[in-house]
């Protein structure tokens, strides 16, 4: 059954816009010609306001997302929305509808702790867009930045060592590199998915010790250590502080210490070791994708919004 027009519009009037994203019935199948007043043009596209503009700059900058995480289907559906509004003039509704669908179905089908940190993303949002809309303020999705500059740093850093791994005979050392992989990615994109999560769970959630938990549930991958902290941290520590060690020339065992009791231990073959560098990037990524997907679509409903209100179906 879909979801009315009038759904629609109540949770963008309200500010819930974390509905417009849950729903996969939400978005609505029509075009909108861009009228004649109000244009504005830059370089070969005729936008109808600012707004509009950076709603379509803002969808175009997750496409590097979408593919360093593997979500194919995802990144042809918004390439495909894009290209139509370049060429055509007019937003596809239906499109849009399908990329938003696409996004949350491809996450959800890699892995399980990448639909529980949708999941934890959604709900978080849900609590502060509630208190925020009864207090009659905005949520500032973005009040903790990863820049341009972030991006292009880390993706230098772990750019070199991808380059490494194919030229590597040894197993050991292939190791090693991924171990300074985890390591950079937690202090660095690790490191602002704190800092944005915390920022989203402040105007709901007093307690301190709830809002890190909550964190500490988005940073798990497979497991906590028995002190309730994520194993995301736990490698991080492991190889930052060298508590590993070589079983054979493919497999390590890794642990972390807290208090001088051990918190955490893990046999980990190459194979799983590598695979938790590539899921943790996702992860963190989706504190990216996520927000920019709202934000933008509530900038085309403000541009749209005359289109939007008198649509019947």
């Amino acid at each position: 059954m879909r979801v009315s027009v009038r759904r629609w519009r109540n949770a963008i009037y309200s500010g819930r816009l974390v509905h417009v994203v849950r729903s996969k019935e939400a978005l609505i199948h029509h075009k909108v010609d861009c009228p004649p007043r109000g244009l504005s043009v830059k370089g070969d596209i005729v936008w109808k306001s600012d707004l509009e503009e950076a709603a379509f700059r803002r969808l175009e900058r997750l496409l590097p997302s979408l593919k360093l995480s593997g979500l194919v289907d995802t990144y042809k559906g918004l390439s495909l929305l894009l290209r139509k509004r370049q060429n055509r003039g007019t937003w596809d509704w239906g499109v849009f509808e399908d990329f938003v669908t696409t996004y949350e179905l491809e996450v959800s089908q890699q892995e399980r702790t990448l639909e529980k940190g949708l999941e934890i993303i959604r709900t978080s949002l849900e609590r502060t867009y509630e208190v925020k809309r009864r207090k009659g303020k905005l949520v500032d999705l973005l009040e903790e930045k990863w820049t341009e500059n972030d991006t292009s740093h880390l993706d230098k850093n772990l750019g070199v060592l991808g380059k490494c791994f194919p030229n590597l005979a040894n197993p050991q050392a292939a190791i090693f590199l991924m171990a300074l992989a985890i390591v950079i990615v937690y202090e660095t994109k690790g490191a602002f998915g704190r800092r944005r999560l915390r920022a989203w769970l402040m105007p709901s959630i007093r307690k301190q010790s709830e809002r890190e938990q909550i964190i500490e549930d988005f940073l798990t991958i497979d497991g906590k250590g028995s002190d309730g902290k994520s194993d995301f941290l736990h490698l991080r520590n492991g190889f930052a502080h060298g508590h590993f060690e070589f079983i054979d020339q493919r497999t390590i065992t890794i642990w972390d210490v807290s208090e001088r009791n051990e918190v955490y231990r893990r046999r980990l073959p190459i194979q799983d070791l590598g695979r938790l560098v590539e899921i943790s990037q996702k992860k963190l990524e989706m504190l990216e994708v996520f927000p920019y997907i709202q934000i933008a679509t509530q900038s085309l409903y403000k541009t749209y919004k005359h289109e939007w209100k008198n649509f019947r179906r």
